[in-house]
């Protein structure tokens, strides 16, 4: 279940396939694949009830197949998984927040943070936010950090509000 804070509405959630095959945390960032090709996708009998066949071409998972980010798909952030697909090891469904700006949610990253002053985004080659706090900052914005914690190095989960 999501939580609501502050009388903000609940969050949008949307289910997509993800094509890695990874053990997904909540709060990890997802990117749609842009770089995806016209060879077919096989997925699990019973996955999908259209089409009925066993595999389909990307282009029919376009806007739904999400993969971990690279350099390629960096500004196209899918959102962070929900806290009901924690755990799920791809290839596999699974459910993500939508950033919508304003919405408030979880987000996995590795760094201590400043309410109100570290904003967060998409990294090359890691499904964990990168995190910045002065002008360095040069991805897709897709989060600030509305809660103040020390990581001391350990990774979990920062209180953010998309932006």
């Amino acid at each position: 279940m999501l939580a609501q804070y502050n009388g903000d509405g609940v969050n949008e959630v949307k289910a997509v396939w993800y094509n890695g095959t990874a053990t997904l945390k909540q709060g990890e960032v997802l990117c749609y694949d842009l770089d995806d090709t016209d060879a077919p996708v096989s997925l699990p009998a019973g996955s999908l009830t259209v089409p009925p066949t066993s595999s389909i071409l990307p282009r029919n998972l376009r806007g739904r197949q999400v993969v971990d980010p690279v350099t390629a798909n960096l500004s196209a952030v899918a959102g962070v998984v929900a806290p009901e697909s924690s755990g799920v090891t791809g290839p596999a469904w699974v459910s993500l927040i939508v950033p919508r700006k304003g919405d408030v949610a979880f987000i996995y990253n590795n760094a201590s943070s400043t309410k109100n002053t570290t904003v967060f985004g998409a990294a090359n080659a890691t499904r964990t936010a990168a995190s910045f706090s002065d002008s360095t900052f040069n991805l897709p914005a897709i989060a600030v950090a509305i809660e103040t914690q020390d990581r001391s190095g350990a990774a979990g989960l920062t209180l953010s509000r998309f932006i």
